[in-house]
């Protein structure tokens, strides 16, 4: 037999390895911790429209808030996010029995560490190449597999030098500027081997 309970704030956290975080913010002595709120995914843009202003409201109960910007939907997958900041003294305690209720926000499906890596996507800046910089011809096969975003395969340093395995034709639709972050990890590869 199956038993139905509510979702707690203990699911939320579980395998999320935001306790772990939690303990090195705590270690350096930050005041301020940042994380990423995954939200269920309500069919309705309203309802969602709802689920993150209620939870930007209680956040900001105890002195946090939602990052200006960070708001993130993809319906493809159902996937819709933001990042918070929030004093790390409202994690103090992390169990169902909490006064601390954007912890225990009903939309809230994970609070999980943020993403290594930061991006603004704002900048146009063109980096011109340094003249004399020649990279030697590739040779061999390929033996570094990168699952970490989309890279720009004709790139002047990185031409000839990757093997982009697409079968579901994602490419056709990632658009150059969105290929920033793959091209970066793909760049540090191809130049530290």
């Amino acid at each position: 037999m199956n038993k139905v309970r509510h979702y707690t704030v203990e699911d939320r956290l579980l395998d999320t390895g935001l306790s772990s975080y939690l303990e090195e913010i705590r270690e350096m002595g930050q005041d301020i911790v940042r994380f990423e709120v995954e939200f269920t995914y309500p069919e309705s843009r309203e309802r969602r429209d709802r689920a993150f202003d209620e939870f930007h409201r209680l956040i900001k109960e105890v002195g946090g808030n939602v990052i200006h910007g960070s708001r993130l939907e993809l319906a493809s997958i159902q996937y819709f996010a933001c990042l918070a900041d929030a004093p790390v003294s409202a994690f103090e305690n992390i169990t169902n029995q909490t006064n601390v209720r954007f912890l225990r926000a009903s939309h809230v499906l994970y609070f999980r560490p943020p993403g290594q890596s930061s991006v603004s996507a704002e900048s146009n800046e063109t980096v011109e190449l340094e003249s004399e910089f020649q990279a030697e011809e590739p040779f061999g096969d390929p033996f570094v597999a990168v699952f970490d975003g989309l890279p720009l395969e004709n790139h002047e340093l990185l031409q000839g030098r990757l093997v982009v395995d697409d079968p579901d034709g994602f490419a056709s639709k990632y658009v150059a500027g969105s290929r920033i972050h793959g091209t970066g990890v793909a760049s540090t590869f191809v130049m530290e081997i």
